[in-house]
């Protein structure tokens, strides 16, 4: 009897912020310059973007002929499966993308969108860091900015600032080393699956004073996301308790773009310093792999990995049924996770 199981790896594409008019405020701290009484608000745009990948050509023509790579599974009670790993460009609207299937390879496909934050309702308050484009001078630091964009800091007269966010909102400020030119952010993986952060960044890039006071954000996501659902022949006829990520980087650096980020997708931020190998356990798990449940996810949005991208050498993916017997496939040799593609 086939039995198949999908895991599903996505990469996320790029959110951004929204708007904000100018409003009049005489507020001032000690962190912003002075600024005339009855100066202007700044207030911050920002979007949300679907299809990291549309603007680059070389990479789109690459991924979309791309020759799904076949994965051994084994199990611990004998059995043999597959993980059938193919990659396509952007933020594809689907529930798995990687097939299991004891036996035989398994070309299933089902179409439902994936978790990623697709919606700046769906974001929390970020860290915006601004200076002042002409000088180079911080104008302010760390500054909690909710997703309505409005801010009671005055527009520095008539200069042109620049500006860098980090989401979510580093509320200890310890994690973000800002600069005129960008700046790094330490991250950690959090060990609790439910309580992983979508972390994204953005630059605005030089933006001349202007009469609305606006500042665009464009948000990129800096991590994958990992989710597993069921596939279209499921009668393993028996309970899943618990899914490990074995062998992954948890720690990284995060070095911002020092140009405007935007749906061009041309100026993007990179990881180094990865360390920290570690597994990565989703348990407590209690999801009937059965012909009833075909097609059907097995992770909730709560229950989404956001992982480090990185390359997958020595690194596992296991699938644990509460009779205690496992499946496990190495990933080594797929291809990396990287932020805004969909793993199917």
């Amino acid at each position: 009897m086939k039995r198949d199981i999908k895991a599903m790896l996505m990469l996320t594409a790029v959110p951004a912020l929204m708007l904000t008019g100018c409003g009049e405020s005489a507020e001032q701290t000690e962190s912003t310059p002075s600024s005339p009484t009855g100066a202007k608000t700044i207030g911050f745009r920002v979007n949300l973007d679907q299809d990291w990948y549309a603007q680059h050509p070389a990479t789109r023509a690459a991924l979309q002929h791309a020759t799904p790579r076949n994965i051994e599974m084994r199990g611990s009670d004998g059995r043999t499966a597959w993980l059938q790993s193919t990659t396509v460009t952007g933020i594809d609207e689907r529930k798995s993308s990687v097939a299991a299937e004891t036996a035989t390879l398994s070309a299933a496909d089902e179409a439902t969108r994936g978790t990623a934050l697709s919606d700046v309702s769906q974001m929390s308050a970020f860290s915006d860091f601004c200076y002042t484009a002409d000088d180079n001078q911080p104008y302010f630091q760390n500054l909690s900015v909710g997703t309505d964009g409005q801010t009671q800091k005055a527009w520095p007269g008539e200069k042109s600032l620049k500006c860098f966010a980090v989401h979510p909102y580093d509320s200890d400020g310890s994690h973000f080393s800002s600069t005129a030119n960008g700046g790094t952010y330490s991250f950690t993986v959090n060990g609790d699956v439910a309580k992983q952060v979508d972390l994204m960044y953005a630059n605005s890039g030089v933006v001349a004073y202007n009469d609305a006071c606006q500042v665009p954000l464009h948000f990129m996501h800096a991590l994958t996301a990992v989710k597993f659902a069921m596939g279209d022949k499921p009668n393993f006829g028996k309970t899943i308790s618990s899914i490990t990520l074995k062998n992954v980087y948890t720690t990284g650096t995060l070095t911002l773009p020092s140009a405007q980020t935007t749906t061009a997708g041309t100026a993007t931020a990179t990881w180094s310093g990865l360390g920290n190998q570690a597994d990565i356990t989703l348990s407590g798990l209690s999801f009937e792999a059965n012909a009833s449940s075909q097609n059907q996810a097995v992770t909730n949005e709560s229950q989404t990995f956001l992982m480090i991208p990185q390359s997958l050498s020595g690194v596992s993916a296991e699938i644990k049924f509460s009779d205690g017997s496992t499946v496990t496939a190495s990933l080594s040799g797929d291809a990396d996770w990287e932020a805004g593609t969909t793993r199917n």
